[in-house]
Parts: structure tokens; C-alpha cells; sequence
């Protein structure tokens, strides 16, 4: 194990192994479960964990590899963002090179939503997305 082993991210080979783990998790349910159904939650929160389990398992049974669970978690944020937003706008990607590294410097007003709509944009552009540093 190097110095970094625990915080980098997943290989393609790694992936489906963590996923089988963490949708069967109760806490992640849980926390899903309030995400997704919170009044259904707070008065029966073993059919919202059952409803969240049984959509997120339908949705990333087939996943096996990082491109196809970020295509999945692209669609949803695309739905959030327009429940959400008023729009996104970004300019200059036609001066990155797709096959070189880029270094991403967020104002930090957002430790996750910055990350994730830089992604969403590298992402719905055919770009990689980042390797993140939180």
C-alpha cells in the first residue's frame, strides 16, 4: 500500500466490489432514504430505505467500470440541476487538451457541488473527469 492508497480513486477493477458494499449498507440506505422520500422517511423509514435500495440496485446493477457510473450519476444530476437551477454556463473547454492533465482551482464556495458540476461539465463534454482533492 503506498501513502495515498486510502484517499485515491477507484480503478475500473474496484468498482463494482464498493458498490456491492455500499448498497447494502444501512447507513447509505438511511441516508438515501431521507434524501429521496424524507416524509416517507421520517414515518416509515424501512419502505423508504426498501424503495431507495431496490431503485439504486435496478440502476447500477449493470455498472462495472467508472465511464458507466458516471453516465449514471450524469443523468442524475442533470435532473437536479434542473429542478435547481436556472442554468450553467461554461466557456473555454475548446483550450484544454483532451489528453492532457488540467488543474482545477474551485472559489470553494461549495466542498462538493464545485467538484461535481466541474465534472458534470468535463463529463457531458467528452472530456475525463477530475481526480479530486477534497
Amino acid at each position: 500500500m503506498t501513502t495515498f492508497d486510502d484517499i485515491r480513486p477507484y480503478n475500473d477493477d474496484e468498482l463494482r466490489p464498493v458498490l456491492d458494499r455500499v448498497l447494502v449498507n444501512s447507513d447509505f440506505k438511511s441516508a438515501m432514504g431521507r434524501l429521496t422520500f424524507p416524509t416517507l422517511f421520517k414515518i416509515f423509514p424501512g419502505i423508504a430505505k426498501l424503495g431507495v435500495s431496490w431503485y439504486l440496485n435496478r440502476q447500477l446493477k449493470d455498472v462495472n467500470n467508472v465511464k458507466e457510473f458516471q453516465d449514471v450519476v450524469q443523468k442524475h444530476m442533470a435532473k437536479m440541476m434542473s429542478r435547481t437551477m436556472n442554468g450553467l454556463t461554461c466557456s473555454g473547454l475548446e483550450h484544454l487538451n483532451p489528453q492532457k492533465a488540467h488543474l482545477f482551482v474551485s472559489n470553494h464556495r461549495d466542498i462538493a457541488m464545485d467538484p461535481g458540476f466541474i465534472n458534470w461539465v468535463l463529463h457531458d463534454n467528452s472530456f475525463d473527469t477530475a481526480r479530486l482533492a477534497i
